[in-house]
């Protein structure tokens, strides 16, 4: 009940619509991964997520490896 009160519940902000069509055998993973998920999450709200936890994880990779790179040239008595 509470997780159809939730669905149902209108964004209180618009965007901009990006529609996407996927392949079967790319959905069903997905599919099992929103199944995975507590709150059941709509479609929509399900690829934001994903959307998310993949820019996060580019993001700190790109910090990690520059750091490292930064690291590893001063190791070597490089100047940056």
């Amino acid at each position: 009940m509470q997780r159809d009160l939730l669905r149902n519940q209108r964004a209180s902000t618009t965007a901009k619509l990006a529609g996407t069509r996927f392949q079967t055998e790319m959905l069903e993973p997905i599919e099992q991964w929103r199944r995975g998920q507590a709150d059941l999450p709509t479609h929509p709200e399900l690829v934001r997520r994903l959307v998310e936890k993949g820019i996060f994880k580019i993001s700190i990779t790109h910090e990690f490896a520059i750091k490292e790179a930064e690291l590893s040239s001063h190791c070597r008595g490089e100047k940056a």
